[in-house]
């Protein structure tokens, strides 16, 4: 994998991505969860830096949980030190 790329999959092959109903709208379970987690600032090592690796970890994990494991993300990631949002 090249340096700086990180890859998040919703879905394994023979998983279906799921969706949930937010106000007016339908919206993927690993979207909403993304969304929700930067806005929540998911800073793990509380070091002030949200990394993709510390958000692609919550929403995988949230995502499986929600889903009974019927949807588990997965990722890859070259280097999860790559800065995503800074924290409060």
């Amino acid at each position: 994998m090249e340096q700086g790329r990180a890859v998040l999959v919703s879905a394994g092959v023979n998983e279906t991505s799921q969706e949930r109903q937010t106000g007016h709208h339908r919206e993927g379970l690993v979207t909403s969860w993304r969304v929700e987690k930067l806005a929540s600032k998911a800073d793990w090592n509380h070091e002030g830096i949200v990394t993709v690796a510390e958000m692609f970890r919550l929403v995988a994990d949230r995502v499986r949980e929600e889903t009974q494991s019927a949807q588990v993300p997965r990722y890859e990631i070259a280097d999860g030190t790559i800065p995503l949002a800074v924290a409060p």
